[in-house]
């Protein structure tokens, strides 16, 4: 039986504040710890490398194959008892409480991103521009507006707020 050992960061935000990158500096930082990051995002870009496609064609077609792939990969981690950072949006209670239930023997953590609107701009056209990941506008008002921050109450045993 686990005995929370194992750790678990969900990432949260929206897109293009910070996650990817908090990510991979964390791991770097943490190496002996040897986390699995969990991301449809990542097999997304991965499948349009290899088809020669954009982002948004690739996101358009392979949508339902990474988010099937990621929680087959998310799944295995856990059997296999190993450290996690899921790297997704994760932006309501619904969508946190899907993944929280498949970890309870891991030790929980929440790291939130929180971002000013023109910072966040900025880096989402930066972004936009080195690797063509376009978001509409009015989804990202949608993201915007159903953000709900995280709470222990949904099971997490510490959120880290980190603003930009």
């Amino acid at each position: 039986m686990r005995t929370h050992l194992q750790k678990y960061i969900m990432l949260i935000g929206l897109p293009a504040s910070g996650k990817s990158s908090w990510a991979n500096d964390y791991i770097l930082q943490n190496l002996e710890m040897a986390f699995e990051v969990v991301s449809s995002d990542n097999i997304i870009e991965e499948k349009g490398w290899q088809e020669g496609i954009s982002y948004k064609e690739s996101h358009m077609k392979h949508i339902g194959f990474a988010v099937s792939r990621m929680e087959k990969e998310f799944k295995k981690h856990i059997k296999n008892g190993v450290n996690i950072i899921h790297d997704q949006t994760n932006l309501t209670v619904k969508t946190r409480k899907n993944h929280l239930d498949k970890v309870k023997c891991y030790y929980k953590f929440a790291v939130v991103f929180t971002i000013a609107k023109e910072e966040w701009w900025q880096r989402f056209e930066k972004r936009r521009i080195k690797t063509g990941k376009d978001i509409p506008e009015s989804i990202i008002e949608i993201m915007t507006k159903n953000f709900e921050f995280p709470t222990k109450k949904e099971g997490f045993d510490k959120i880290i707020n980190i603003q930009y």
